[in-house]
């Protein structure tokens, strides 16, 4: 049986259980680098161990295995799916279960099993979906990921909690929105605070003149316009704030702009009415657009701290 070309094997090939001593006494003879994986593989025989020991040098380090690289996450790419992807990290699992299987077999590891060791145990965070979510996420942001980031991604549902296990305990701890954003995000509660301050505004008096009075909800005003308005703008925050997200955080910002600029016409249009008739307002369309002021600052503070996202 004609054996493989030994400069065509890489330490992924040596994963494979199904490897017979023959092919590994082939590769150790020809491939010193890789003589480190051949002593971790279960088929290797106690000869060939021996026989690799002898022939290394003393004064030779040991070189260091290749850590292939994590693949690119792709545009789009679910979170949710990454831990359960079938042979999400094929070579890590091996290379720590023949870890695992050689001191039982020969004792302390040598130095070749050792750097193999190392290899079977990568940087922190070690849980196959950061790492992953640390690749899309350098590639949509062009940044590495802090401890912060971890934390949010965490606090989004996006990254299970056990990503955030062997991290400070000030990081590892799970904090509630908006806590991970600082002051700035704190601000964003002011979109349904200034939603229900416009729906209550809707209530009170328009025009108050004697006993005569109406308010929004009078025929052909504007208060189903501003009940509206308001339910959408407080949708969108409870969005963002159960979800803290990029995306979230542009849409509960947009659409509250969109949606408050509805409230904005309908209360100037009032006010010039009544100067130009000059007729006493009542306090509703002062109300209505302080809610609609309010909204739109929350509004700006979305779409400022989607940028930390």
């Amino acid at each position: 049986m004609a054996l493989q070309d030994p400069s065509t094997y890489t330490a992924a090939d040596l994963a494979n259980p199904a490897l017979d001593d023959a092919t590994l006494r082939h590769i150790a003879q020809y491939r010193p680098d890789l003589r480190g994986y051949v002593l971790q593989h279960p088929a290797c025989s106690p000869a060939l161990a021996q026989m690799i020991h002898a022939s290394a040098a003393p004064q030779q380090a040991p070189t260091a295995p290749v850590v292939p690289s994590v693949p690119q996450a792709p545009a789009g790419f679910n979170l949710g799916q990454a831990a359960s992807t079938p042979g999400a990290q094929p070579f890590a699992g091996q290379a720590q279960q023949y870890g695992q299987q050689q001191p039982q077999q020969y004792g302390q590891a040598p130095q070749y099993g050792q750097a193999s060791q190392q290899f079977a145990q990568p940087q922190a965070p070690q849980h196959p979906q950061a790492v992953a979510w640390a690749q899309w996420f350098q590639q949509n942001t062009g940044r590495q990921p802090g401890p912060a980031d971890y934390q949010n991604a965490v606090a989004a549902g996006q990254l299970p909690h056990q990503v955030l296990m062997g991290m400070p305990a000030a990081v590892a701890h799970k904090p509630g929105f908006p806590a991970q954003l600082g002051a700035l995000g704190r601000l964003l509660i002011l979109i349904p605070i200034g939603a229900v301050i416009a729906i209550i505004g809707s209530f009170l008096p328009v025009i108050s003149m004697g006993s005569y009075s109406f308010n929004y909800w009078a025929e052909g005003a504007d208060g189903p316009i501003i009940l509206v308005c308001g339910l959408i703008t407080i949708a969108v925050a409870v969005l963002a704030i159960v979800k803290p997200a990029k995306w979230s955080y542009i849409v509960a910002g947009v659409v509250a702009i969109l949606s408050q600029i509805l409230l904005f016409i309908s209360t100037i249009s009032g006010i010039s009415t009544s100067v130009e008739y000059q007729i006493a307002l009542g306090p509703a369309i002062y109300v209505v657009l302080l809610g609609a002021i309010v909204v739109t600052v929350g509004a700006v503070v979305a779409l400022v701290s989607a940028r930390k996202l």
